[in-house]
């Protein structure tokens, strides 16, 4: 037995004695620990306290409260009588509870709290526990385990997954062979092989009390919903109303709906075909119209020229081989240039004309064009998607404030109205971020990152204040207009940029002609000044 196994007999041991025996209050290597030698309390390490009766604390910052208890490690309480702590940040509450591990912080909040009589628990870096023995209710029998933060375990192994984690339960075997998992006896369970799967092992019956069976299909429509092929060495099939009949040699047939049943040889027709009052049937072979050779259950000869009925469906609707590359034509007789497919009970209507496909219209005015009405809200457009997550729309929303301007953008962002969308009115503005481009080829409604931007200025760039007529304005004249307007002649106010903006071209030929103006004031000084030079220099002599 190595130094670490003694010390934990000892501290088990010691925590078992509880109460009953008779020991003074003792520091060993102690620093600011309390105790209480009228308790019996013995404190050892840093800053542990030992209040209860006979209780134990050992370590950095433990405190043990109550009777009996125990506290080994950091920053942990136990305060529940004849409670065991063994780690850090942990807290012992309950009578008789054990709680080993280190919870997530030191704060309250944060400990690993056991606050069941009679358990055992253990967690590391968390406030909840990944294994949990419950207390057992008699002496003749044990507890229950829960794992993955159950506290109450509804069965005798109770695993419960973390948020957003898998439930999931591994049975792994080194050099894979086979798993089992038995159930009752080793005769009932699960076996897993490398060579053959999953095999289900019992000795008596398979009982599914509730629900559908489903192979090759999650959502099984039949008891036994098998989607593929089916092969027994014996097969027998029971029908409840004949079952004190005779059914030997009887015939099995199916309905329009695949509902299987037996019948009386004596109801066949000749030939396999079967009459029973409206419908007429036959249960093997192929039929042929128009040939003698079908290769099909239904084989329609093409004895018609391009674009002949072969088969009537409802009023006015055919369908044909219209002899181009194995295409199926449909169309009308009363229109037969046109054609219409509906896909799904409440899904749209595809209808073309010449050239030309329809979606929601039947006269297309382009090769694809999509409508629909969009008066009370809705959309109509193409989504472009690379995935299920990003999809684009090109198209109109009925509950934008105009539907007739055509969006392009994110289509979860319809809800966002314009804000995330490039928009194009029907005057061939063009708005970003904006549905509102007033008079405006271009709107953007936030900023723009452009390396270079040229604006045309058709005419009136300010060189002129270089010709000799230009007046330039006096500098008094000038500094008494700023005096009274607060900005220079012939630039927009404060009021004026904020209600109507700036146009680059204008702005740049105002700022432009304010430095031309402002070169020519410096040229004017600089002569001043040379010339008050001079006639300082002529005066000295």
């Amino acid at each position: 037995m190595n130094s670490g196994h003694k010390l934990i007999f000892f501290m088990l041991a010691f925590w078992m004695l509880g109460p009953h025996t008779k020991l003074m209050a003792q520091c060993t290597n102690c620093q600011n620990t309390t105790s209480s030698h009228l308790k019996a309390s013995s404190a050892i390490g840093l800053k542990t306290k030992a209040t209860g009766y006979a209780a134990f604390a050992s370590g950095s910052l433990v405190i043990v409260s109550g009777e009996g208890a125990t506290g080994i490690g950091s920053q942990s309480n136990a305060d529940g009588d004849r409670s065991f702590t063994l780690g850090s940040n942990l807290s012992g509450l309950a009578q008789q509870s054990f709680t080993i591990g280190n919870g997530f912080g030191i704060d309250m909040p944060d400990r690993l709290l056991n606050n069941f009589e009679n358990s055992l628990m253990i967690g590391f870096n968390s406030i909840y526990p990944t294994l949990f023995i419950s207390t057992s209710d008699s002496k003749f029998r044990t507890g229950t385990v829960g794992i993955g933060n159950v506290t109450e375990p509804q069965a005798k192994l109770h695993i419960r997954a973390d948020q957003g984690e898998p439930a999931n339960l591994f049975i792994e075997q080194s050099n894979f062979r086979n798993a089992d998992l038995l159930l009752g006896n080793l005769n009932h369970g699960i076996r897993s092989t490398d060579d053959n799967g999953l095999i289900f092992r019992t000795e008596k019956n398979y009982v599914f009390n509730e629900g559908a069976v489903g192979i090759n299909t999650f959502y099984p429509t039949y008891d036994l919903d098998v989607q593929g092929s089916i092969f027994s060495k014996q097969f027998t099939l029971f029908d409840h109303e004949l079952y004190h009949d005779n059914i030997e040699g009887w015939v099995l047939r199916s309905d329009a709906e695949g509902h299987a049943f037996w019948t009386n040889p004596s109801q066949l027709g000749d030939d396999d075909w079967i009459i029973n009052e409206d419908d007429i049937y036959r249960l093997k072979g192929n039929v042929g119209l128009g040939t003698s050779n079908p290769v099909a259950q239904l084989d329609l000869a093409d004895i018609y020229t391009a674009g002949g009925m072969n088969l009537k469906i409802g009023n006015d609707a055919y369908l044909t081989d219209v002899d181009q590359g194995h295409i199926l034509g449909i169309f009308s007789q009363t229109n037969p240039e046109s054609g219409a497919v509906k896909l799904g009970n409440s899904g749209p209507v595809l209808f073309g004309v010449d050239t030309k496909v329809g979606i929601g219209t039947k006269e297309p005015s382009t090769t694809l064009e999509l409508n629909k009405k969009l008066d009370w809200g809705g959309n109509v457009g193409l989504c472009i998607a690379n995935d299920m997550t990003d999809k684009w729309f090109i198209g109109m929303d009925g509950n934008q404030k105009h539907s007739s301007d055509l969006l392009i953008g994110k289509l979860d962002n319809l809800s966002d109205s314009y804000a995330s969308f490039m928009v194009i009115k029907q005057n061939g503005n063009v708005g970003i971020g904006t549905g509102e481009t007033h008079s405006y080829k271009l709107a953007v409604d936030g900023a723009i990152l452009t390396e270079e931007v040229t604006v045309k200025v058709s005419e009136n760039w300010p060189d002129y204040v270089f010709h000799s007529d230009y007046e330039l304005l006096s500098l008094d004249n000038l500094n008494c207009f700023i005096n009274n307007n607060g900005h220079l002649p012939g630039i927009p106010s404060t009021e004026e940029v904020t209600a109507d903006g700036i146009k680059l071209g204008e702005m740049d030929r105002l700022l432009l002609l304010k430095i031309e103006e402002l070169t020519l004031y410096i040229i004017k000084q600089d002569a001043r000044i040379n010339e008050i030079r001079r006639k300082q220099t002529d005066a000295q002599y």
